[in-house]
């Protein structure tokens, strides 16, 4: 997941693109086939497609922001404990590395933060700016905030070990309590996701078992107005939908 920018920690892989691209023309496929059933309809339902990519694009950043969180947390507890064995808090975040690596992958977001970070201290700057300058590219504000403490914890040079420790443990709870938050969006947006099928699944059983009923809504003008009223009140249903289950965690 990890690319070579700050936003590159939640940017869609390549394959994921591929696959909002497939969903994407599928969606316009049979968005015609069921209103219009019309070549030229799929040049007219182009836009829903671009926007449902759009959506997908979204989604998928804010599934990779929620892995994101996850292995950021644990990075806050595998460093708390090693800087309780002694270690300084920068060692304590390079040494995590090993056991980032081993539970998520040496190609995950959150080793890829970490050979940022050492990668920082290695030209004698701050490890803060990392995570500040990562978090807001990212609109992530525990990892900002981790920043920000690091920063002024370094600065006044106190018990930076205490100091990080507590701070780990306050932002760990408010990681904890997001990612509670996010699984009951995602099973709201599942059940969604069912209902907004649910007319095709309707409109398909009738029209295997009543051929024809529906053809006097294809190929004429009144058909295809009445089909486009429907169309409408489906993707204001669906747009709906989607800012309900959207909650900001």
């Amino acid at each position: 997941m990890f690319k070579n920018s700050d936003k590159g920690y939640i940017v869609p892989e390549k394959k994921e693109y591929l696959l909002m691209t497939v969903k994407s023309v599928f969606a316009v496929v049979m968005l015609d086939v069921f209103f219009y059933r019309e070549v030229w309809a799929a040049i007219f339902l182009t836009p829903v497609g671009i926007a449902y990519f759009l959506l997908q694009k979204r989604l998928t950043e804010d599934k990779h922001r929620a892995q994101l969180r996850k292995q950021f947390k644990e990075l806050l507890m595998l460093s708390s404990t090693l800087q309780r064995a002694g270690y300084s808090t920068e060692n304590s975040i390079l040494e995590s590395h090993r056991d980032l690596s081993y539970m998520f992958g040496d190609d995950s977001a959150v080793c890829g933060l970490v050979k940022e970070v050492a990668l920082a201290l290695k030209n004698k700057r701050s490890a803060g700016e990392v995570f500040i300058r990562v978090g807001r590219a990212v609109d992530m504000d525990e990892i900002e905030e981790f920043g920000h403490i690091y920063e002024i914890a370094y600065k006044k040079s106190g018990n930076m070990s205490l100091v990080m420790d507590k701070a780990a443990g306050s932002i760990i709870e408010k990681t904890e309590v997001e990612n509670d938050i996010y699984v009951s969006v995602s099973k709201g947006r599942f059940e969604m996701r069912i209902m907004n099928m649910m007319p095709f699944m309707i409109m398909a059983y009738i029209s295997l078992t009543g051929r024809g009923y529906f053809d006097v809504l294809y190929h004429n003008m009144p058909g295809a107005l009445v089909m486009s009223i429907c169309l409408l009140v489906y993707i204001l249903s669906y747009v709906w939908g989607e800012k309900i289950v959207s909650v900001k965690v």
